[in-house]
């Protein structure tokens, strides 16, 4: 990180930010992205004229820049990890995208921008949204009607991936197939544990 910044710079990102924690560090990554900033050594150098700088109103929208500068692939992957959740397994992902070969670039090309996060290892590797409010913009960037897709091709995955162990992601599918407008799949998972639980009566 740089120890010498632009006493003006600092005052423009904080009278636009507010102060917000999360604000600021999507505007300076915005502004280095973009080529306004660079960093030489320690030092932080304003790269255009200050009137020529234009900075978004709201964090929301710097967040939408950075995905509008996302190859194809990468942002139909994080799309798609948007609807899973906040939190996303590497084994469905791969189920969801039939193991496409270019995931793997995608995820490492998400990492780098620091849009998501790995968590876990080896068997149990999985990923993360660094943000929620990055999850709910990249969500709401999805039509409704693909939303609707999404979330049945999710549920269906589920269902099929944890099949032996259905009762641990109940709620889970549950919420899937009510996204999805499948009443009959999502009243199917809402009745499981209630049957489930007149079973364990005998």
């Amino acid at each position: 990180s740089a120890s010498t910044v632009p006493d003006a710079l600092l005052d423009i990102v904080h009278d636009r930010s507010a102060g917000n924690p999360l604000f600021i560090e999507e505007l300076c990554r915005a502004l280095r992205d973009d080529g306004t900033i660079v960093t030489e050594g320690d030092t932080v150098r304003v790269t255009r004229e200050w009137r020529e700088i234009n900075l978004p109103h709201s964090v929301e929208a710097v967040i939408r820049s950075r995905l509008d500068r996302l190859e194809l692939h990468a942002l139909s992957t994080l799309r798609l990890a948007s609807v899973i959740g906040r939190f996303f397994g590497l084994s469905l992902l791969r189920r969801l995208t039939e193991a496409d070969r270019r995931i793997s670039r995608s995820l490492s090309l998400l990492i780098g921008q620091e849009l998501i996060q790995q968590v876990g290892q080896s068997s149990n590797v999985g990923y993360r949204f660094k943000h929620a409010l990055t999850q709910l913009v990249v969500y709401e960037t999805l039509l409704f009607t693909q939303r609707q897709a999404l979330h049945e091709r999710v549920g269906r995955a589920i269902a099929e991936l944890y099949a032996d162990r259905i009762e641990e992601h109940l709620e889970t599918l549950a919420f899937h197939f009510e996204q999805s407008n499948n009443a009959r799949e999502a009243a199917k998972y809402h009745v499981l544990p209630i049957e489930n639980s007149r079973i364990d009566r005998f």
